[in-house]
């Protein structure tokens, strides 16, 4: 819980985090899609802003 944590994410953790999501909704976002639940569209867009967010983050560790 985030009350619980004291301590500030190092940015590692934070690019970890994203890649996992990443990961995460590459799996899932084809079948939602085909199942009607989010369009083409919307997860092109949800998947480049995760990329995007990554990215930056990378950037500022020395890994973009």
């Amino acid at each position: 819980m985030p009350g619980e944590y004291v301590e500030q994410p190092a940015n590692d953790e934070l690019v970890g985090c994203i890649e996992r999501e990443l990961s995460f909704r590459r799996k899932l976002y084809p079948r939602w899609v085909k199942d009607g639940k989010i369009t083409a569209v919307k997860a092109a867009r949800e998947i480049w802003l995760l990329e995007t967010i990554r990215n930056i983050l990378a950037a500022r560790e020395g890994r973009g």
